[in-house]
């Protein structure tokens, strides 16, 4: 079956409404529970949460994607408008998360919890 862009539209589209939506919603919001439920099912959704091992949350007593709420949480959209890529690096956020969790490559998980707290003008890493 070849993909056509309207197939491809759709799909994102109902992707967007079933769960990128309100991943969104919740970490744009106030509610640390709401925030820490949305980052947890974008993690699985994405495929992203084996990058994390609970070893480094859960298994110590703290709630899963805590480090990396206390990290995101504090940033603005306004540190990444002129150039996101260099801003992430620039002020290593992905290596701090890294740091809390074994030093584990964190970029694509980063950028794409970035883009559901952001959206534009964060651009997705994935291999």
């Amino acid at each position: 079956m070849i993909q056509t862009f309207e197939y491809s539209s759709l799909y994102y589209l109902n992707q967007w409404l079933s769960y990128d939506r309100g991943y969104c919603l919740a970490l744009s919001g106030t509610n640390q529970k709401e925030k820490l439920s949305a980052l947890k099912s974008a993690g699985g959704f994405y495929r992203v949460a084996r990058n994390v091992p609970t070893a480094f949350d859960e298994k110590i007593g703290i709630e899963r994607y805590q480090p990396v709420l206390d990290i995101i949480d504090n940033l603005s959209i306004d540190q990444f408008e002129k150039d996101p890529v260099k801003k992430i690096l620039e002020i290593e956020i992905e290596t701090e998360i890294s740091s809390r969790y074994g030093d584990r490559g964190v970029l694509s998980l980063t950028t794409k919890f970035f883009w559901l707290k952001f959206k534009s003008p964060i651009l997705i890493y994935d291999s």
